[in-house]
């Protein structure tokens, strides 16, 4: 099982020694830092951008968190990282309606206008995206969305 990573991360991630640990049907890549002394357990994602953390004054540990856009935790390049609330990744991160007939969440077929409908939800309020024809229109205006409202791409 590999992670993924960019070329520019390849020097420093090699300085460690990694884990990937299986954890609720999800997985986990980790390794032990030592920081004033002490061990501590960083994830990947958070090794690779803990240079920009630390310049950056937008991200609170306590409040933000490190997701990824495709839901896929080996994946750490760095277009697939984002910065979300505490909140936005638990929105991120819910399953599909068993209805969904699409398989992107926030994305619909709206039968009465035979269009593809888009909307997320954001403090408990709906917010429609538009109806478009194709569904790659519609993934495309989902993914802006959810940029929007619930995280950054980094």
């Amino acid at each position: 099982m590999y992670a993924l990573i960019d070329l520019i991360d390849v020097k420093r991630v090699e300085s460690q020694r990694w884990k990937i640990a299986s954890e609720l049907n999800n997985f986990r890549v980790s390794t032990n830092i030592y920081k004033d002394g002490k061990k501590t357990t960083i994830s990947l994602s958070r090794f690779l951008l803990q240079p920009l953390l630390e310049m950056s004054k937008i991200f609170n540990p306590k409040k933000n968190m490190i997701s990824f856009l495709d839901n896929n935790v080996l994946n750490n390049k760095r277009n697939n990282l984002i910065f979300v609330s505490k909140k936005g990744l638990a929105q991120r991160v819910n399953s599909l309606w068993i209805t969904n007939t699409s398989g992107i969440r926030g994305v619909y077929w709206k039968k009465e206008k035979n269009k593809w409908r888009v909307q997320i939800m954001h403090n408990n309020k709906s917010i429609f995206g538009g109806c478009f024809d194709n569904i790659e229109d519609a993934a495309q205006k989902r993914k802006e969305l959810e940029e929007q409202y619930l995280g950054k791409v980094l």
